[in-house]
């Protein structure tokens, strides 16, 4: 059975962050690791203006966020720390302004724990990617 957390858990287990043509269904695992990803690169960008504890929370949401859709905590863990692995070797435009910074990850934070939502609805409704 492909259910939408051995989907959710293959796409972060890979650290795929690359758009695919996806079934409704599996649109949430993809948008909630595009959006983990976006929010951590954000904090990352960020880390200087708001303080390195802000860039940890970010790690801790998203960590958390990757646990409740089912994913293992040691998973969770290591999707993030390969998403992070990637955000550093990446090269970094400049950091936007202080006040710009906080809007950008409330924005990506907001976006993160909507989709976790989401996902949530999805999962309640017993939606599995074989249905149509």
């Amino acid at each position: 059975m492909t259910s939408i957390r051995l989907i959710s858990a293959a796409i972060l287990l890979i650290g795929s962050m690359a758009t695919a043509v996806a079934a409704p269904a599996d649109e949430a695992p993809r948008d909630l690791a595009n959006t983990s990803y976006r929010h951590l690169n954000m904090a990352y960008l960020c880390r200087k203006a708001i303080g390195i504890s802000q860039f940890r929370d970010a790690r801790v949401t998203v960590e958390n966020v990757l646990r409740t859709t089912g994913l293992p905590a040691d998973a969770a863990i290591s999707s993030v720390d390969h998403m992070v692995s990637r955000i550093i070797a990446a090269p970094q435009s400049p950091p936007p302004a202080f006040n710009e910074c906080i809007a950008r990850i409330a924005r990506t934070r907001q976006a993160l724990l909507a989709l976790r939502a989401q996902f949530h609805q999805l999962a309640d409704h017993g939606l599995d990617a074989d249905q149509p």
